[in-house]
């Protein structure tokens, strides 16, 4: 191993490349959709379910409440029309009227502050869209939620992460895979990671409450430009993953993989790798092995131990 331009390089005679099995092969450009995993939880519906009846009692109460005051309206335009006119309703009974329209007033507007202060309570620990469901369930999911038919999700991302899109897909520990959509964002975070919520429904199948999902969401708008790195090209070293390129004739150099990407067979890199890069494929371990040992010497500058004064 020798030191080029700060850079280990390993060198290999032709003939012990030959015979160690070194295998090299051109990387070829490809466009694909990176992706990244985030965490996925199936959340009770019990909460919902309550959250749904209160709002429903106070709907109610409010509704009769209305019904009840526009009644009484009507009654005490009419007293006080007819009093006016001497026709036998007595002051009294137009103070009856009055209070009862007074009462009727007041409990209208009672009924009406619960039921908001509900929506608020609703739309703080749910957020708008699912507030609405609420509210108005009809032609939404939330009727197949509540009958068991599909399931509701909170996915989790890291801080300082974009919106997800409208469909991300979901792997449970099984190997299944099922397709989930978005409803809305959370008004919490999440308190571990700090990281923001969103809300999904899938189909329910075999999901339970509290079930751990792995959600896989793609990491950028559009397809990226890129190559795969083999797996089998990839070593691990120092907790990185690594992989050789050919720089010369028999001249091969370590290079990180990004590993935020993996696909089918290895990690996608959009960066730090060109098509046409020659990796090696097999023999990798032995061109580490090569390298940690001792440098031989130095060439371009301030990798070795030089005595040349």
């Amino acid at each position: 191993m020798t030191i080029v331009k700060g850079r280990p390089v390993v060198t290999l005679p032709p003939a012990v490349l030959a015979a160690s099995g070194v295998v090299v092969r051109p990387l070829t450009v490809t466009r694909r959709q990176p992706q990244i995993s985030a965490a996925a939880r199936v959340l009770p519906l019990q909460p919902l379910i309550e959250r749904r009846a209160h709002y429903q009692q106070a709907a109610a109460r409010r509704q009769a409440a209305t019904t009840s005051l526009a009644a009484s309206r009507r009654a005490y335009r009419r007293a006080r029309q007819l009093n006016r006119q001497h026709q036998n309703i007595s002051d009294q009974m137009l103070d009856s009227a009055r209070n009862a329209y007074a009462a009727a007033l007041a409990a209208q507007r009672t009924a009406a502050s619960a039921a908001s202060a509900l929506q608020l309570t609703m739309r703080q620990r749910w957020g708008a869209q699912m507030t609405q469901w609420l509210t108005h369930p009809h032609g939404t999911p939330l009727p197949a939620l509540f009958s068991g038919a599909l399931a509701l999700l909170e996915v989790t991302l890291s801080p300082g992460s974009t919106a997800p899109p409208a469909r991300i897909q979901l792997e449970n520990a099984g190997g299944g895979s099922q397709p989930a959509h978005f409803i809305a964002s959370s008004p919490e975070v999440d308190p571990k990671i700090q990281g923001p919520t969103y809300l999904f429904y899938t189909a329910r199948n075999d999901l339970r409450a509290n079930q751990r999902l792995t959600a896989m969401l793609p990491a950028a708008l559009h397809p990226l430009r890129g190559v795969v790195i083999p797996s089998t090209a990839v070593i691990w070293y120092a907790s990185q993953a690594w992989a050789y390129v050919r720089t010369g004739k028999d001249q091969f150099t370590r290079r990180a993989v990004p590993t935020a990407f993996p696909v089918a067979h290895g990690w996608f890199a959009a960066k730090g790798w060109r098509g046409g890069d020659d990796v090696v494929v097999a023999g990798a371990p032995l061109l580490l092995a090569e390298e940690l040992q001792p440098p031989q010497n130095s060439a371009g500058g301030d990798g070795g131990d030089d005595d040349d004064d």
